[in-house]
């Protein structure tokens, strides 16, 4: 009888540690600090109208982007990296945005100490992210740098 009970115990616990094991690889990840980080240098680049330091942030972007987890995000940061013209830049990184939006809505927490704005004169998504509190606005450059307004983080 105790070995039964031994048994059952053991395979209940087996249950449990496969249980938790598939719910935590089916969570979706977060993004690692050094993304979020190559996504803010793609968004002062773009803030600050260089081009070239967006597209060289943006392929450090999208190397740094898990293909996996994160297939959205690097797809937009290649075609921020391959854009012809700030123009095009702007759109993409919106869609950069939306990706990392995304994926901070999916893990709880992992938004602390990042801001959301929008702005309505933006073409394409209107959404980013930044640390500071102050609208630093991407898609308007140094044209509106502070059009915007604060949003939730969610896309």
């Amino acid at each position: 009888m105790l070995a039964f009970r031994i048994t059952t115990a053991l395979a209940a616990a087996a249950l449990l540690v496969t249980g938790a094991a598939a719910a935590t690889s089916a969570a979706p990840a977060a993004p690692a600090g050094a993304v979020v980080d190559g996504y803010l240098d793609v968004h002062a680049a773009l803030f600050a109208d260089d081009l070239a330091a967006a597209q060289t942030a943006a392929k450090a972007l999208a190397a740094k982007a898990d293909a996996k987890a994160h297939a959205d995000l690097a797809r937009a940061a290649g075609a921020v990296a391959a854009a012809k013209d700030l123009d095009a830049a702007r759109l993409a990184f919106g869609d950069a945005s939306k990706a990392l939006l995304t994926a901070l809505a999916a893990a709880p927490g992992s938004g602390v100490g990042l801001h959301a704005f929008t702005c309505p004169m933006a073409k394409g998504y209107q959404k980013w992210v930044q640390r500071v509190d102050e609208v630093r606005n991407p898609y308007m450059g140094k044209r509106m740098p502070r059009c915007g307004s604060h949003a939730e983080l969610t896309p």
